[in-house]
């Protein structure tokens, strides 16, 4: 008989082994556990399936009390509490759940608001934070994709179940029973379970992505972050945060604190008066980050890395700007800890160039190459048809729809040339065949914004770059910000999708874009004129792989955009999103 001891992330079990008979005394075993007898492995696997289905219904159990901390109430809409008071009473949670000494002195917080790419520029940070080999890099993010751990990651990975559980649990029945406190609205509950969640990982830099604004956001809870930024600006969420990009930058700007140093990346004047009175009132200094060349000159032409080019894990030309930020974040945020191995990185490049304006190590380099952010200019080929590739983006404001237009444009005539084929679809107006790839849009929005805006400003930069629309399609996604259960079935309520494919056809009479009818076999969907409009992910990826198959060899290629939601389903979907 023999004894084996299995740690398993602090659980124990303990195994009996006979040449008859096993017997087992264990609490859980999340992992495969090998029992070796006369040189032979045995797989308890009963066991092992026990304790995964047990995690998987423990987790769903989460969701489903996390579920409902989700009002569905519109945000400008005032209620019993207003939101200035929410988040006073936030800082009471914090303070009384023993997390305000880990947020302040531990977390070494990294914190950025903006409108458009503060997710890659925290995506940016962690990389080369990690790259430098900081221990225990923490990441709150939103939305997520496919799962809400994604909102949580550490060292790069969205924190385990088991983790996740133990957190949620601890958060819940602390706040419940122990402080007599009724549980925070969704987001701000989140942000509560993720301080205890990289509390718990040790973490020792926490990067925090405003969900909203800024100034009344849950994560501006911190008071000594090491030091913020504020990414590109725009017109968004103008029913909360103001009508204008000057009401806008003072909300965003609302992370600014004494004595910390802010960045930002460069904004139109509007923005920026804003940005510096918020500066003056606040007292600290502001700083417009210096941009990198990615052919390896800094703003003023001058060379970072002999003949070295930057390269960046995320594409598209405005992912410049936010890696140009990011690098900033990593200098301050390791000149203010101290941090001897980025000061040191940084200190040996110098010495190497001491006539370079931009200090950029090759551990920065090799970070910023390998920085990864799913659903944001992502390119994925279906392994189902060969020839059927999907462009996706989550962007969902007028210029962030200009420049996925633009990325995607630039792609697709990167085929046409390489095809050989004229640049030129349009004569007089009319588009002409598209030659060897069917191009399709397939967008959803929230009904809270402007499907006319969105569309317009994405057709504007299709047409200008010569791309033509062979199907533009509609679909609303599995996700929704009302629940965390996938809906995926095929009675939805498809007015708001009808009323898209109407906008597009209107904007296709104005400006003169002529898409092509989709073949539609599926009864749950309906087309009419040029669109096509499907009542689930599943029968819309269903529809593209019957069309690739169809027109074969030709390729068939898919722009994504208009909704986060829909992107993330999409991956869920094509299985590459890669959460475990």
């Amino acid at each position: 008989t023999r004894v084996i001891l299995l740690p398993q992330r602090r659980e124990y079990g303990v195994v009996f082994a006979t040449q008859r008979q096993i017997y087992t005394y264990t609490y859980i075993m999340p992992e495969p556990v090998s029992i070796h007898q006369n040189d032979k492995v045995l797989f308890l696997r009963e066991e092992e399936d026990h304790a995964q289905n047990q995690l998987e219904a423990d987790y769903e159990k989460c969701l489903n009390e996390l579920a409902k901390t989700i009002s569905g109430k519109n945000r400008n809409v005032s209620g019993d509490i207003s939101w200035e008071d929410q988040f006073k009473t936030l800082h009471e949670y914090v303070d009384e759940l023993n997390l305000r000494h880990f947020l302040e002195t531990q977390s070494n917080a990294i914190h950025v608001a903006g409108t458009k790419g503060k997710g890659s520029t925290c995506a940016f940070c962690e990389s080369v934070l990690l790259e430098n080999k900081v221990k225990n890099v923490g990441l709150f993010t939103s939305p997520h994709l496919v799962d809400v751990r994604e909102r949580f990651r550490i060292n790069g990975e969205p924190v385990g179940k088991r983790e996740f559980i133990e957190a949620f649990w601890w958060t819940k029945t602390t706040i419940e029973n122990e402080l007599k406190m009724e549980l925070p609205a969704y987001f701000r509950f989140l942000f509560l379970l993720g301080l205890k969640i990289f509390k718990d990982a040790g973490t020792e830099c926490l990067i925090l992505e405003v969900g909203l604004g800024g100034r009344l956001d849950a994560t501006n809870c911190v008071r000594e972050p090491k030091v913020v930024a504020v990414t590109s600006l725009g017109l968004d969420h103008v029913e909360v945060l103001g009508d204008t990009i000057e009401k806008i930058a003072w909300e965003k700007a609302g992370i600014f604190k004494n004595k910390t140093r802010a960045f930002t990346s460069p904004q139109v004047p509007e923005a920026m008066k804003s940005l510096e009175r918020k500066k003056e009132e606040v007292g600290c200094e502001l700083v417009v980050a210096r941009q990198i060349d990615l052919d390896g000159n800094d703003e003023d032409g001058n060379n970072t890395g002999g003949e070295e080019k930057v390269e960046l894990g995320l594409s598209g030309p405005h992912q410049r700007i936010n890696a140009s930020l990011a690098v900033e974040l990593v200098k301050e945020w390791a000149r203010k800890t101290k941090h001897r191995g980025i000061l040191a990185e940084l200190e040996k490049e110098r010495e190497k160039k001491p006539e370079a304006k931009l200090v950029l190590p090759d551990t920065f380099r090799r970070g910023l190459e390998k920085t990864r952010w799913p659903g944001r200019e992502q390119i994925v080929r279906d392994e189902h048809s060969k020839n059927l590739t999907f462009y996706l983006d989550g962007a969902h404001t007028e210029e962030s729809m200009r420049t996925c237009a633009e990325w995607f444009s630039a792609h697709v005539n990167a085929k046409r040339k390489k095809d050989g084929q004229h640049d030129n679809c349009y004569n007089d107006g009319k588009q002409l065949s598209s030659g060897m790839c069917h191009n399709v849009f397939l967008f959803n929005c929230m009904e809270e914004r402007s499907p006319k805006v969105l569309l317009s400003a994405s057709v504007d930069v299709l047409k200008s770059k010569n791309v033509r629309i062979d199907t533009a399609m509609f679909c609303p996604p599995d996700s929704s910000a009302l629940g965390l259960v996938k809906v995926e079935d095929d009675k939805k309520n498809l007015e708001w999708q009808e009323a898209c494919a109407t906008t597009w056809r209107e904007i296709e009479k104005v400006k003169g874009l002529n898409t092509s009818n989709f073949s539609n076999s599926n009864s749950s969907s309906s087309s009419s004129g040029q669109t096509d409009v499907r009542a689930s992910v599943a029968g819309a990826i269903s529809a593209l792989r019957r069309k690739a198959d169809l027109v074969a060899p030709k390729r068939v290629d898919v722009l994504v955009a208009g909704s986060l939601y829909l992107v993330g389903d999409i991956l869920r979907q094509l299985k590459k999103l890669g959460v475990k």
